[in-house]
């Protein structure tokens, strides 16, 4: 089973700038990213709801893919490199992550196998979010568990 999301005009919200104090509470700016996140996902509930009333952690687990398609003026510095200040890769998918699977499905994002994060530059000037989260069965990750280990882990 697969879902798709497609977040409009939702800037990139960095890990780094969540928090406001180290008790970890959340910025104002932050706590409005994330309920712009929830009210766009919600207006598709009908799928939101295919996973949270299908998943069963003895029988599934998940994968997700974020795609943050970030204005090419953003992207890259005047030189034509990529700017480093379009966002570290790993910083994107952690809040989106909580925010999904914790309050959105109820499902721990413990049970989330693979996870990949792409950002890509693009012409128009609104950072967008496509999110696919797929459900699958546990079967074709044992399936998986076939890979030959590298050396350096065999016993």
């Amino acid at each position: 089973m697969k879902i798709e999301f497609l977040i409009k005009d939702q800037k990139i919200c960095s890990l780094n700038s969540a928090y406001v104090t180290k008790d970890r509470t959340k910025s104002v700016e932050t706590r409005n990213w994330l309920y712009n996140l929830r009210r766009q996902i919600y207006q598709k509930k009908e799928q939101v709801d295919l996973i949270k009333n299908n998943f069963d952690r003895k029988d599934h687990f998940l994968v997700i893919e974020y795609t943050w398609f970030i204005p090419r003026k953003e992207f890259f510095t005047k030189k034509g490199y990529v700017n480093t200040r379009s966002g570290d890769w790993s910083n994107f998918a952690k809040l989106p992550d909580d925010e999904i699977f914790d309050r959105i499905l109820g499902i721990d994002d413990g049970t989330v196998c693979k996870g990949s994060v792409l950002k890509l530059p693009w012409n128009g000037d609104k950072h967008h979010i496509k999110i696919t989260i797929w459900m699958l069965d546990l079967i074709h990750l044992e399936k998986r568990s076939n890979i030959e280990l590298p050396e350096c882990l065999r016993a």
